[in-house]
């Protein structure tokens, strides 16, 4: 989640709120987040209106501000855990490449889902924090299906048919119709243009 300037401000002067701790559950290990959760399973909270991972809620009140550009990594892999010894700050694309995705998975081997080699200069990072092959990024793009030609118009918005007779072609390469021509050429003598 992106905060603005004004939301980090707020949130890194973060009093120990009872409210928080009566929904984490400590195990041996982890302290499980039992509150309100995200569709995609983070813990989260709500404090003076302003809503944030639980994770990282208790990150900044217990070790301190989330670094610039940084997110938060659960090395533990559970997603509801707020154990700040288990969150680690790291940049997007390593949090992409720590994962457990399919894509990831496979940059650790070295190779991409399709098994072709990857290493820093034959794979890249996509906005939406994928790692992809180059290989196989341009073999998408070769694949794209080319968007059929749209078919010619039979007859103008109008009505009237494109046929011989009722057809121009302009100097541009574009078909008028001739009936709708000279009904906006005789309104426009008529003065009665719009």
């Amino acid at each position: 989640m992106i905060f603005s300037a004004w939301q980090r401000s707020r949130m890194t002067v973060i009093e120990p709120c009872n409210d928080f701790w009566r929904q984490v559950e400590p195990t041996g290990f982890c302290w499980n987040w039992t509150g309100r959760r995200t569709h995609n399973g983070y813990g989260d909270f709500r404090e003076g209106g302003v809503r944030t991972r639980a994770h990282r809620y208790a990150y900044e009140m217990l070790v301190g501000p989330i670094p610039e550009g940084l997110v938060l990594d659960h090395l533990c892999r559970n997603r509801l855990c707020v154990n700040p010894d288990h969150l680690e700050p790291v940049t997007i694309g390593e949090n992409v490449l720590r994962g457990m995705g399919p894509t990831s998975i496979a940059f650790r081997r070295g190779e991409c889902v399709k098994g072709h080699s990857v290493d820093e200069t034959t794979g890249y990072l996509r906005s939406n924090g994928r790692y992809e092959c180059r290989a196989c990024s341009h073999r998408r793009q070769q694949e794209k299906p080319k968007k059929p030609p749209r078919p010619q118009r039979t007859e103008c918005l109008q009505g009237h048919p494109f046929d011989e007779v009722n057809t121009y072609v302009t100097p541009d390469g574009k078909r008028r119709c001739r009936a709708c021509h000279r009904m906006s050429a005789r309104r426009y003598r008529e003065g009665q243009v719009a």
